[in-house]
């Protein structure tokens, strides 16, 4: 994958060589986008329109795209994901220091593809699992609704399909 470290700290220049690269290679792209309000106000100082507005105008969405966190999201913008089949990485440890929950129970009923991560390699996978059936358990109506086994889901089958490996493992 290409892997630019977040949209909104890239030149578009840059951004867009990362889309044509990924392009000519026939592999996806691979970035942070929407991790916290901060960033996601950050972004908008330089693009108004939001950065995964922006990173869709760029050519940076597509279903060999991840986006790592994506707690930011509005409804537009989730159903940006879905048309374009770009993957999330829900990491809720990391998101959790950052006072943020990704609105997951709705992206996966606009049909988006979210595969569980850790963000870093001190957090393990089964705590990763535990978070995010807890995260989901105790948030509003509109941020609750994992079944029990949706965390599993997302930290094997739905993270192979992030990562374009649904049919090697």
């Amino acid at each position: 994958r290409v892997h630019p470290s977040s949209t909104y700290n890239c030149h578009e220049w840059f951004l867009k060589e990362c889309a044509a690269l990924a392009s000519k290679y026939d592999v996806g792209i691979a970035t942070h986008l929407a991790e916290s309000v901060d960033e996601v106000e950050r972004a908008r100082a330089v693009w108004p329109q939001g950065e995964v507005r922006r990173a869709y105008e760029l050519g940076l969405m597509g279903p060999k795209t991840l986006f790592f966190h994506s707690c930011v999201l509005d409804d537009e913008e989730i159903a940006l994901y879905a048309e374009t089949g770009t993957s999330a990485a829900h990491c809720p440890p990391t998101n959790s220091m950052l006072g943020n929950v990704a609105r997951v129970p709705a992206m996966l009923a606009a049909g988006v593809n979210v595969g569980l991560g850790t963000d870093m390699p001190t957090h393990d996978m089964f705590k990763a699992m535990l978070s995010c059936s807890q995260q989901h358990t105790i948030m509003p109506r509109e941020i609750r609704g994992l079944m029990p086994w949706t965390p599993l889901e997302m930290a094997t089958t739905k993270a192979a399909r992030a990562l374009n490996l649904q049919d090697d493992i």
